[in-house]
């Protein structure tokens, strides 16, 4: 059974199940614990981002009133209401309206008395035109939010493939306890039937010392399994939360259920035979790793564009009603036009350099990622062929020696074998058990971490 616990309450919240089973546990782990839920925190980073990015876009309106008052003149009163639009390439939509009034306005503020219209645009015409900051900001922002997606499943598959190892780990020691406490328990019953020989002198006495001792052997072996069963199950129960984020915790009946390693197999052997050719891509470390670069190249772009001088043009048709409702006249116009360059451009050239190592150290890092991920399936694929042989041959090793320790109990009992050839038997048979323990575990530990590496759902 699972008992939840909080820290304001020692009373277990019960669970009805004797058994967990791996899809359910996996399951449980993908919808509770904190981390899978922080990994959505990871992705809602990247939105937030895109959307803060987005921002720079934003129209905006800009008030601005100024006034003077001095031994009861009005100087000045000038008021000014602008809407800015600002657009991809380096071009800005502006709109306005301004009223001034006082006796001692500067000539270049005196307008009609019932103020002025005006409209036009602001165009960087180097520097700026075809990348500029928000722009940059706005395609880093989505790079990043791809980044963000692809570490959101990097937190998400190695989460499962931690617990997956935990449970494995758990069944393997719940699977070596079964086997030690059955030969415990045969060598308990062998003892009594010994014991009762003994008494009826058709066994020596040493028989007795002999049977007892193993029976201590197999005490210490069985306390060791349970130690080591019982550590296991604690580890299990770090991965299980439920849904109100209360941590679970397995109770000492709970038992994990048998996993079908076949069932593990999912896209393995498609992909094993097409290894050359797989492309990893879409692994979503590459895939962090390009939004990276992604990043990087915009960057750069954005410093060659830093290189160039900065020459921009102001437009504005101005009129003394709203343009919309008045002919145009572009006679009528305000407008201006700047320049700007550094003799040296060594701030400049400095920031594009950097840029540059920058992007070349994450495209080398891109490439060893990718040939130390094709190089590690090559291993995963043949170390999972070997333990797939190696499982084989551990059951007929398994069944070979059972068949061999039955027969060596039937001689006993017919008196042509000692208690010395039972308990050996017994012994080789309970570690060739342990062994094929050990094989199943490793099988599954190669089939998950091939999953892993290959970002494929651990669960169908």
């Amino acid at each position: 059974m699972l008992h939840a616990q909080t820290a304001q309450s020692s009373l277990p919240i019960e669970f009805s199940t004797s058994q967990l089973d791996f899809e359910k546990f996996i399951a449980m782990v993908k919808e509770n614990h904190p981390i899978a839920k922080q990994a959505g925190i990871v992705m809602e980073t990247g939105r937030a981002t895109v959307l803060k990015a987005r921002g720079n876009f934003d129209p905006k309106i800009v008030g601005d009133k100024r006034i003077k008052e001095f031994q009861g003149k009005k100087y000045y009163d000038n008021n000014q209401l602008t809407f800015k639009i600002p657009t991809w390439y380096g071009i800005s939509l502006e709109g306005g309206f301004y009223r001034n009034e006082g006796n001692y306005l500067n000539r270049a503020d005196i307008i009609p008395n019932d103020g002025l219209y005006a409209a036009g645009v602001s165009i960087d015409l180097l520097q700026g035109s075809w990348i500029n900051e928000r722009m940059a900001t706005l395609k880093m922002a989505k790079a990043f939010q791809k980044q963000t997606l692809a570490e959101r499943e990097i937190i998400l598959n190695n989460l499962l493939y931690e617990a997956a190892l935990s449970y494995f780990n758990w069944l393997k020691e719940q699977q070596n306890y079964a086997a030690v406490l059955a030969v415990t328990q045969t060598a308990r019953e062998r003892y009594k039937g010994i014991q009762q020989l003994v008494n009826e002198g058709e066994r020596a006495a040493i028989d007795s010392i002999e049977a007892k001792a193993l029976i201590q052997d197999r005490e210490m072996t069985l306390l060791k399994t349970q130690i080591a069963l019982n550590s296991s199950k604690l580890k299990v129960s770090n991965f299980l939360w439920s849904e109100n984020e209360i941590p679970l915790e397995l109770m000492d009946e709970t038992e994990a259920e048998a996993v079908d390693h076949i069932g593990l197999d999912f896209g393995l052997m498609q992909l094993k035979d097409s290894l050359d050719r797989i492309e990893l891509k879409n692994n979503p470390k590459l895939k962090a790793l390009n939004a990276k670069v992604e990043q990087l190249a915009i960057d750069k772009n954005l410093k060659i564009n830093g290189l160039l001088p900065k020459l921009k043009l102001n437009y504005n048709l101005i009129n003394e009603q709203p343009i919309q409702n008045t002919p145009l006249d572009i006679g009528q116009y305000k407008g201006g036009l700047s320049f700007s360059m550094p003799l040296f451009l060594r701030k400049e050239r400095g920031a594009l350099r950097l840029a540059k190592l920058k992007l070349s150290d994450a495209l080398y890092t891109y490439d060893l990622e990718n040939i130390k991920l094709k190089n590690k399936l090559r291993e995963l694929f043949f170390k999972w062929q070997n333990n797939q042989e190696m499982l084989t041959v551990s059951n007929e090793v398994v069944k070979a020696n059972k068949k061999l320790l039955k027969a060596e109990e039937r001689k006993f009992y017919l008196g042509e074998s000692s208690l010395f050839m039972v308990n050996s038997r017994e012994q080789k048979y309970l570690s060739v058990q342990l062994k094929q323990n050990e094989s199943l575990n490793q099988l599954l530990t190669t089939k998950v971490t091939l999953l892993n590496t290959l970002m494929l759902p651990i669960i169908n």
